[in-house]
């Protein structure tokens, strides 16, 4: 028979996925990129979250969208190093084109040093995540652009933590010793 730990644990609020996500449900969100596989992945995360969710695989595409079809998204995710238009000079034109207030934008970048990140936040980025994307970093990124922009489209109570603690059970498999011993930390 193969080596098992059965693990217990009581999750916080703020570390519950599953009550988070309620948040995303039914938000417009564009997504931006330039590889096609990475944006559908996203797509994909997304809509399986109850996101309604619309890519494009270039900045030039979704800057031809006409305003009023633009006005419904309450979120922009976007690639941050792009070619022809990168992340910064979309948010900077979709800056232009909403006026005040644009809808919460965040990039995707590789780069992780500090002065890409402050660039980033000075042109308006809400917040900003690291590749490889994680889901509780992306669910995270995007729950902060959320709580600090101010968005009509989304009301208080929407946006608050669930009140019940959720318990999670895992069962791990694991025949390798070693691995067995990593699944208990």
């Amino acid at each position: 028979s193969l080596p098992y730990i059965l693990a217990h644990h009581k999750l916080e609020n703020t570390e519950t996925t599953v009550n988070k996500l309620s948040i995303t449900k039914d938000l417009h969100i564009l997504v931006v990129g330039d590889h096609p596989i990475k944006l559908e992945n996203m797509k994909t995360r997304l809509e399986k979250w109850g996101c309604q969710v619309t890519s494009y695989l270039s900045s030039k595409d979704a800057l031809n969208i006409p305003k009023e079809e633009l006005a419904r998204y309450q979120l922009i995710l976007t690639d941050m190093l792009k070619p022809e238009i990168n992340g910064i000079l979309l948010a900077q034109e979709l800056k232009r084109i909403f006026g005040d207030p644009t809808p919460p934008l965040i990039p995707a970048t590789s780069a992780r040093n500090s002065s890409d990140k402050k660039k980033a936040m000075a042109t308006g980025f809400d917040s900003v995540i690291y590749k490889p994307i994680k889901e509780v970093e992306l669910r995270n990124a995007i729950l902060h652009a959320l709580k600090t922009k101010e968005n009509p489209s989304l009301n208080a109570t929407t946006l608050s933590p669930p009140s019940k603690q959720q318990t999670c059970y895992a069962l791990v498999v694991e025949d390798n010793t070693i691995n067995a011993k990593l699944a208990k930390l």
